[in-house]
């Protein structure tokens, strides 16, 4: 008997909802009520969720493919059971971890509640080098901020404490 695995289901079901997502995004992004000029959004609202259903979308694909065209693993019955079990747990975490910190975003800031959600996310990965963990769980929230709200000129929440940690810095950024 032919038994999917876990990540396999799991990729399919994300790639069924990505483009059901961007066969229906017209009803599902609106636009904002308002006429925004370039000086206040300078992208249509639109532009990031089809961004990121486009990609993940792709990337679903791309490890589908590689993975329903190498079949030629094979382990024992037991080993196969457990790495099961792991797998789904370890998704499971992710998607409840995924949750939580979507809820606590505008609480907590952006740059917080990716630093939380990167950590958790290495570590369940298997990653145990503390020092990369806390480095890449710094370093990517700042600049993927840094980048959104003084190059794309959008907006993230963020906690007052934070945005003042960050003030002088982009200040001294050049005007995009």
């Amino acid at each position: 008997m032919f038994k999917f695995r876990a990540d396999i289901i799991f990729t399919a079901i994300v790639l069924f909802m990505a483009i059901t997502a961007l066969f229906f995004r017209n009803s599902l992004i609106d636009l904002t009520p308002i006429f925004l000029g370039e000086d206040i959004l300078a992208m249509n609202p639109r532009v990031f969720p089809n961004l990121i259903l486009i990609l993940v979308s792709i990337v679903s694909s791309i490890f589908l493919y590689i993975e329903l065209s190498n079949n030629s693993k094979f382990q024992s019955a037991n080993q196969k059971i457990k790495e099961e079990d792991s797998k789904l747990l370890r998704q499971t975490l992710f998607i409840i971890l995924t949750i939580i910190s979507a809820l606590v975003l505008t609480k907590l800031g952006f740059i917080i509640t990716m630093f939380i959600l990167m950590s958790f996310t290495s570590i369940l990965l298997g990653n145990r080098n503390i020092f990369q963990i806390i480095i890449m769980s710094i370093f990517i929230p700042i600049t993927f901020y840094i980048l959104v709200t003084h190059v794309l000129r959008t907006q993230l929440p963020e906690i007052d404490f934070i945005q003042k940690l960050l003030n002088p810095i982009l200040q001294n950024l050049p005007t995009v």
